[in-house]
């Protein structure tokens, strides 16, 4: 969250992220694991210099025709 103070849009994606693995059981290691070795590196790649800002697209709700 620190490295989100400084790039706009980050915030809501480091949110955004939390909440869709929220619903990883505790028991499921590796999945955990997997999840927390992407986010290592895409953490790595977001503390690059030449990334200014990130942004996140959301799937709204299906509407009814």
């Amino acid at each position: 969250m620190k490295l989100a103070k400084t790039r706009p849009g980050l915030a809501d994606y480091v949110k955004s992220e939390f909440r869709k693995n929220s619903a990883i059981p505790r028991a499921n290691t590796i999945q955990i694991e997997q999840v927390y070795r992407r986010g290592q590196r895409q953490l790595t790649m977001l503390k690059r210099q030449d990334i200014q800002s990130v942004g996140v697209f959301t799937r709204g709700q299906k509407e009814d025709a």
